[in-house]
Parts: structure tokens; C-alpha cells; sequence
């Protein structure tokens, strides 16, 4: 498997995506808009499957599979998550990824889908999957709000913060390391190269800002 980290769905970038690699190409968290560009690209050579939670556009490309959550009638902005799509994706493929059912709740609170309380729809299906095998905690505050805690690995970790922690890695660290360093915090938890690379991306966003 390779991972490209793309901002948005560039034509020339695609393009050059599509005519260099043979296997099937996933779409996560963007590219549900950019349906009809991404069939041009991959022009009927391999399975492409976009797994987004964005406004979609049909494809013009039967190789093309947009599975968008707006075409299964949930909303985007509060009741899935791309992450959490991406795990019930996961989960369809082998029962035994439902161990990563705390990685769709990151996204989804990163997201701020439990802006109004708490989490719902599949994004909480995903949060009780979770909770279920002992790797989230929830608390309620005194305003009635849930508060979600990572248990998955040493001591909780508020999840709020870790999914700011980890958006900074993929964003202000784009050029660099950042993405595969959010990855291995998803899969790992923090560790002391994350946190010391987070420490230098903030100084490059005070900077910047």
C-alpha cells in the first residue's frame, strides 16, 4: 500500500496518480465533488473508490465508485465523519478491524460532531463500538456535554486535543512527516518524536500567525 497525501483533488496531480500506479486507488475524506474529474483521470483502467462524507457528484467512470455518506441519506456534518465512514468501510472488509472504531471517533470529534452535546447517528455507533471494547471513556460535564477520553493505550487522553494534536501534523506538516506521524499516532498513541514534532509545528504556526 502507498499513501499519497493530497490538500484537494488537482487534476494534473491525479492524473499522474492514475497513469503510475496499477492497483485500485481509494479516495478518503475528499474527492466525492470531484467525481467526474477523478473518472477522467482513471479513464476505465482500475477500481477507484471514494470514501468521503462531502457533497458527491456522479462519476462518469463505471470503475468509479463514489460511495459518499450523502448518497445513504447522512449528513456529513453531524452524523458521520469520513473517518468514521472509512471504519465502517473497514469493518465491512474484516470484523476484526472493529478495533479501530476509536480512530472514526477522532475524526468525528476533530470534525466537531459532538458540538450539540454529543455524538450521533453512525458517528456514535462507532463511539459505542469503542466504548464497548474498553477504548474510550465517556464523561458528562456540568453543561450536559459528553467529553470522550482515549483509553486505548496508557493513560486517557482527552480527545479534543489529540484530535487538534493530530490535524496539526497532517496540516502544518504536510510538506514534511507530519502525515505518516498522525498515522502512527492513531495506531500508537502519542510518542516522543510526535511530541516533539508538534512542538516545532506550533512554533511554525505562532510564526506564521
Amino acid at each position: 500500500m502507498r499513501r499519497i497525501c493530497i490538500e484537494r483533488v488537482h487534476p494534473p496531480t491525479i492524473a499522474r496518480i492514475h497513469e503510475k500506479f496499477a492497483a485500485s486507488i481509494f479516495y478518503v475524506d475528499l474527492g466525492a465533488q470531484a467525481a467526474p474529474e477523478i473518472s477522467v483521470a482513471n479513464n476505465g483502467r482500475r477500481t477507484t473508490i471514494i470514501l468521503d462524507h462531502h457533497h458527491p457528484n456522479e462519476p462518469t467512470d463505471p470503475k468509479v465508485l463514489n460511495i459518499a455518506t450523502e448518497n445513504f441519506g447522512l449528513s456529513g456534518d453531524m452524523d458521520i465523519s469520513a473517518s468514521t465512514a472509512a471504519y465502517f468501510f473497514a469493518l465491512e472488509l474484516d470484523a476484526r478491524n472493529r478495533d479501530l472504531a476509536y480512530i472514526g471517533v477522532l475524526g468525528a470529534v476533530g470534525d466537531e460532531h459532538d458540538r450539540e452535546g454529543g455524538l450521533i447517528k453512525e458517528n456514535r455507533d462507532a463511539l459505542m463500538d469503542a466504548v464497548e471494547q474498553g477504548h474510550i471513556q465517556i464523561e458528562v460535564d456540568a453543561d450536559g456535554k459528553e467529553r470522550y477520553s482515549l483509553t486505548r493505550f496508557d493513560d486517557p487522553i482527552p480527545m479534543a486535543p489529540l484530535a487538534i494534536s493530530v490535524t496539526t501534523l497532517g496540516g502544518v506538516g504536510y510538506y514534511s512527516d507530519g502525515p505518516d506521524l498522525g498515522v502512527r499516532v492513531c495506531l500508537e498513541g502519542l510518542c516522543p518524536e510526535a511530541e516533539q514534532r508538534l512542538e516545532e509545528l506550533r512554533e511554525i504556526q505562532q510564526k506564521a500567525y
